[in-house]
């Protein structure tokens, strides 16, 4: 595996998170236009279309300070990446334009929360402490972004479904026939859906029963030898804990960190912190 200085790798997500702001930025601004009929949730997108063109500064000039510059074909891709929710939105009425909008909306919010959990701890990794500083920022922007999509969410969704059936089923429900089907025989009627268990299931329970699933029919003698991660017990494959043989990822041990390099704040290690 090639090596590389911090600062590279900074470079590299920051244009990342630049490709995807200026994407979002335009997706912003056409969702504002789709919700004219909604002055509030309008506003909302054209306030936050303004944050994400400051965000895009911001992260611009935190890239020139380490002398890297946006990347075209990551921009490119972002670009292509945004026409995907808009081909999605061809199967649907056009009354459904802002409830779809809203969803994708939210979604992009929940992608940039990610993304910039991944650039916090990445610049925090390389000792890059203002691009971590500055992406927890951002960061807090779109949670904020993302919880007043949420809250518009269930609102649009309900009158988008009043307008294309002509009721609202809340005040009067209209019960299907119950018919059997494949899937639910008998009376028709679905199961209530079992949610989460709330049983808490030990991480090497679940590599064991992989691991028995994976190997079921093989001889653990030959298994062992072919495989010296997995040891047998009364006859079933299972996953040694032993840590030199096997890591949290399943992965087997992984190559100690380079000693030789050097975070971002230290002397020699890439780009010197400004006073």
């Amino acid at each position: 595996m090639a090596r590389y200085a911090p600062r590279d790798v900074m470079r590299h997500y920051l244009q990342d998170a630049l490709a995807t702001e200026e994407q979002n930025e335009h997706q912003l601004r056409a969702y504002a236009a789709d919700a004219r009929r909604d002055p509030v949730l309008r506003d909302l997108f054209l306030q936050h279309a303004e944050e994400t063109r400051r965000q895009t500064a911001w992260l611009r000039m935190r890239l020139d300070t380490l002398h890297g510059s946006p990347s075209g074909i990551k921009a490119l891709r972002a670009q292509l990446a945004g026409i995907g929710p808009r081909m999605a939105q061809l199967g649907h009425d056009g009354v459904e334009r802002v409830s779809q909008d809203l969803l994708t909306a939210f979604t992009m919010e929940c992608g940039e929360i990610a993304l910039y959990e991944a650039l916090a701890v990445a610049a925090a990794t390389a000792g890059d402490r203002d691009t971590e500083r500055l992406a927890r920022g951002i960061q807090k922007e779109e949670r904020r972004m993302a919880d007043r999509l949420w809250g518009f969410l269930a609102r649009s969704v309900r009158e988008t479904v009043v307008r294309m059936v002509g009721v609202d089923g809340n005040s009067a429900p209209q019960v299907a026939e119950r018919t059997p089907t494949a899937a639910y025989p008998g009376t028709g009627e679905m199961p209530e859906y079992p949610g989460p268990s709330g049983r808490v299931v030990d991480e090497e329970e679940i590599q064991n029963r992989i691991a028995a699933f994976m190997y079921s029919g093989t001889d653990p003698a030959e298994l062992e030898e072919a495989n010296p991660l997995y040891v047998s017990a009364g006859g079933t494959p299972t996953v040694t804990s032993e840590p030199a043989l096997i890591t949290a990822n399943g992965h087997g041990p992984q190559p100690e960190a380079d000693k030789g390099a050097q975070p971002l704040d230290q002397p020699n290690g890439g780009l010197k912190r400004a006073a």
